[in-house]
């Protein structure tokens, strides 16, 4: 009668997912003491322990040492780790870390190419609106990134995700060559080939505009 998740309700024994007896004395440690000895190594194992058992007390502790200790190399993790547990706490106190060190974390941290790509793009359509000392190349690094990210992908992804990419950087901005190249990769997207398209006649009206306003060449002969 009782199916999915009131399955548990109707049978005598309860199957828990796999945990280390290491963790689970720790668990009962804090159930009777209220206070429990966590180390780096197992810090992540007794938070998913505490977040399945609804234990909210240690599951609140473990999550302000994981803030204590983020840091550049560790932050996506936290925060892909913050949106598997569903922690509002966490997962919004590692996206806020990450918006405020993403050069640096893009820059140094690998695990970019294959955090979750909704993030990184949501976070490459903020940055692309920022004041670059060279636009050009600040928009080229941005593709590039969300690029390789999507990447790791499924082809399904790649083919919704990769048109909010283009709109997402400002393509009038970046190289002729750089187009080229882009050209290459969405050659079978009619919705990335009408985006360059549209990024190249941009770049003719500002070219043209630009002529306009250059002071005529004086005439030696007029002399």
């Amino acid at each position: 009668m009782f199916t999915g998740e009131f399955r548990e309700v109707n049978q005598q024994e309860i199957e828990l997912p796999t945990m280390d007896t290491n963790i689970m004395e720790s668990i009962i440690k804090f159930m009777y003491a209220g206070k429990v000895q966590v180390t780096t190594g197992s810090l992540e194992k007794i938070t998913n322990a505490a977040n399945f058992f609804g234990i909210d007390a240690l599951l609140e502790q473990c999550v302000e040492v994981m803030k204590q200790k983020i840091n550049i190399q560790n932050s996506i993790e936290l925060l892909e780790f913050g949106e598997h547990i569903s922690n509002i706490n966490l997962s919004n106190y590692a996206k806020d870390f990450f918006i405020a060190n993403f050069r640096s974390i893009a820059l140094e941290n690998s695990d970019i190419k294959c955090m979750s790509h909704s993030i990184l793009i949501e976070r490459i359509e903020d940055e692309a609106t920022s004041i670059h000392e060279d636009p050009t190349e600040n928009e080229e690094q941005l593709f590039q990134l969300g690029w390789e990210n999507l990447q790791s992908k499924s082809q399904d992804v790649q083919e919704t995700f990769l048109p909010r990419l283009m709109k997402a950087v400002h393509l009038p901005l970046v190289t002729e060559a750089f187009l080229q190249d882009l050209a290459i990769k969405v050659e079978n997207q009619p919705v990335g080939k009408a985006l360059i398209e549209e990024a190249r006649k941009v770049k003719s009206n500002l070219s043209n505009y630009e002529a306009t306003q250059r002071p005529p060449r004086s005439n030696p002969s007029l002399r």
